[in-house]
């Protein structure tokens, strides 16, 4: 496992790198790790965080917090009904959209 160390916004949390997938699997602590465990893909996609991270609640700067499942679904549901559907929403919802009007996935 490499390690690399974030510090959470609030408490200074340490969040460590993880980049075997088994070690991952199996975490039950705080980690990250870059999409597909590649470097290049920090910028573009940023951190991907495991459970125990979000749980912990002290990721986000002060004034900000992870959105809930109900936020999310809120987005979802402006997102799709402003023509900026994905087969996320099309698959979930099974419910079509002006920009999915045949009910497939854009």
């Amino acid at each position: 496992m490499q390690i690399s160390i974030l510090q959470g916004a609030e408490d200074g949390i340490v969040i460590p790198q993880v980049t075997d997938s088994a070690t991952w699997t199996n975490l039950t602590t705080p980690g990250y790790c870059w999409y597909l465990n590649e470097n290049e893909n920090k910028n573009l996609y940023g951190a991907l965080y495991n459970w125990f991270t979000i749980e912990s609640d002290k990721i986000c700067p002060a004034g900000w917090h992870v959105p809930s499942d109900e936020e999310w679904s809120v987005l979802i549901g402006f997102l799709a009904n402003n023509g900026y559907n994905y087969c996320y929403v099309s698959h979930k919802h099974n419910n079509p959209t002006p920009a999915n009007t045949a009910g497939q996935p854009n």
